[in-house]
């Protein structure tokens, strides 16, 4: 019994002296040229494996990266998500010598799609329906400017028309989304009964800098 507690007694300490924590640098590497880097300052003999485990909760999409450096380079993640970091640091035991708070990763989307259509639904009113979109700006710049083409489309997907035409544009101007902030849009719709399902897209973007982004169709 005794051995046992002595045991414990020496297990409890060596965490104590070796579990440190470990801080995370700057994300300027990452954005230029996808790597993540920390300090991890021990006085420890012998090998040290840092294990960082990449996730976000948007998607089911976890990664996880082993490196015996204090760096490494990113790979697989997609664009336009928050991930949240978190670094372990063991042994060749697997004993945890230090462990990192989770920290927050933005991985902006500044070409393929900046500007996103996450959701969209139709609501009835007495003698209208108002088609709702929600959209979340992905990019690192502010949004001033953007143009919505929207379409119904019926319970298998297929199109179907709205006021006659199968596609309409939505503009807005003078707004200012802010990098990974969202933005509702509200667009009425009347003598529409057959209109039950809504499908919306990006396809052109002013940002407060004056460049612009336009969808590309091949």
């Amino acid at each position: 019994m005794k051995k046992n507690i002595i045991l414990f007694l020496m297990m409890f300490l060596f965490i104590n002296i070796f579990s440190q924590k470990i801080i995370f640098k700057d994300f300027s590497s990452y954005y230029n040229n996808k790597k993540i880097e920390w300090k991890f300052d021990i006085s420890y003999d012998g090998s040290i494996l840092y294990f960082l485990n990449f996730k976000t909760e948007e998607i089911p999409y976890e990664m996880e990266f082993i490196t015996e450096y204090k760096s490494v380079l990113i790979s697989g993640e997609k664009k336009g998500y928050l991930y949240k970091l978190n670094l372990v640091a063991k042994n060749i035991d697997r004993e945890i010598l230090g462990e990192s708070n989770e920290a927050t990763l933005i991985v902006y989307d500044d070409e393929e799609e900046p500007l996103r259509v996450i959701g969209g639904k139709v609501k009835k009113y007495k003698d209208k329906k108002t088609i709702h979109f929600i959209l979340k700006n992905v990019s690192s710049k502010i949004i001033k400017e953007f143009e919505l083409r929207y379409w119904g489309i019926d319970i298998l997907g297929n199109p179907i028309r709205i006021n006659r035409r199968s596609v309409l544009r939505y503009n807005e101007k003078g707004t200012e989304i802010k990098p990974f902030e969202y933005y509702n849009v509200y667009i009425d719709v009347y003598n529409e009964p057959n209109l039950r399902f809504i499908k919306g897209e990006i396809w052109k973007i002013l940002f407060e800098d004056d460049t612009n982004w336009e969808k590309v169709i091949y």
